[in-house]
């Protein structure tokens, strides 16, 4: 087998290892297809999804966020799933974290009065 074979054997065997399913593929294009349409845990946040970040921050709801930025509530929904993958944060409470972690957040006198300290 040539080295371009082998390449794709082998992009192909860490795929099934990967979905745990096998796939059959038959050119470059499919597999450019799969790998366009994937997202990866740390990739970074596009200017839209560090938006859409922002005011999930601010508390807004996907309806309140559509409405803000002329989006679907669908696509709304569609970006914070890929915000969720790329930041590896399952829920809201993570993502504020991670967002005020990587100064896509800042606390200040405009939005302080959202937040409740709990001291222990």
């Amino acid at each position: 087998m040539n080295e371009i074979g082998s390449g794709k054997s082998n992009i192909f065997s860490h795929l099934n290892n990967l979905l745990g399913k096998e796939i059959i593929m038959y050119d470059w294009v499919s597999l450019k297809m799969i790998v366009n349409h994937c997202v990866f845990v740390n990739e970074s946040l596009t200017e839209r999804e560090i938006q859409i970040l922002e005011l999930i921050c601010d508390g807004k709801t996907n309806k309140e966020i559509s409405d803000l930025i002329s989006l679907s509530k669908r696509t709304i929904e569609s970006h914070r799933r890929t915000i969720s993958i790329k930041t590896g944060c399952g829920n809201v409470a993570r993502l504020v974290v991670h967002a005020i972690k990587h100064g896509h957040y800042l606390i200040d006198e405009s939005n302080a009065k959202n937040i409740r300290v709990i001291y222990e």
